[in-house]
């Protein structure tokens, strides 16, 4: 009699999973925006991020795309998160959805706005770029990257702060004495600057 009831047991518990794999595969397919906030009330960033992107790439909305990269950077993906926010910054239309974005928040209303939307996406391609270099030639291609993505005027929030932010929470001695070097000869930004005068001093004050 237990066998009996261990094996019809057993035999529900099988039929359980069975379906509700078929449900988890009907919804991955069917509803990538459900399963996105799904995986992400379960604390699965990564799937969250995929079925993000996957609802991206059927709807062709550059919120979930924007999601997509974000949450990735977020989980330590860099691989995935440096090719979205690629597929971001080539869009036509990337430019007019940061202004939205920026309007939404209240960019351009509010004078204590750290930064635009579009400044903190190239903050973040720039520090997952930063990851995945390896070579010297990779680490001054980032470095020529956060430089071009910075406004002339070196705004208090930019790509190149983030940088030098990110090098130093990693530590990373010879990185940061390079990134100065780059800063100190680029003709880009105005020396006297304060803000760029206080990264410099960041980078080179390395202990």
């Amino acid at each position: 009699m237990k066998k009996l009831i261990l094996k019809t047991a057993l035999i529900t518990f099988l039929a359980a999973c069975v379906v509700f794999l078929a449900v988890f595969g009907i919804l991955s397919l069917a509803a990538p925006v459900t399963m996105m906030n799904f995986t992400a009330s379960l604390g699965m960033d990564g799937m969250s991020s995929d079925y993000a992107y996957e609802a991206y790439t059927r709807s062709d909305d550059l919120g979930y795309l924007a999601l997509a990269a974000e949450v990735s950077f977020a989980n330590g993906s860099y691989q995935k998160a440096d090719e979205r926010f690629d597929e971001l910054m080539a869009r036509g239309d990337f430019a007019d959805y940061c202004k939205a974005r920026d309007e939404s928040a209240g960019a351009y209303e509010n004078t204590n706005t750290t930064g635009t939307f579009a400044a903190y996406i190239y903050s973040s391609s720039a520090c997952a770029k930063y990851h995945l270099a390896v070579t010297d030639e990779e680490k001054v291609a980032v470095i020529g990257f956060a430089i071009e993505k910075t406004d002339g005027s070196f705004p208090e929030y930019n790509a190149v702060i983030s940088l030098a932010v990110e090098a130093r929470r990693a530590e990373d001695k010879d990185f940061c004495k390079q990134l100065a070097t780059v800063l100190d000869t680029s003709e880009k930004f105005d020396g006297e600057n304060t803000d760029l005068k206080n990264v410099k001093k960041f980078l080179e004050d390395f202990e």
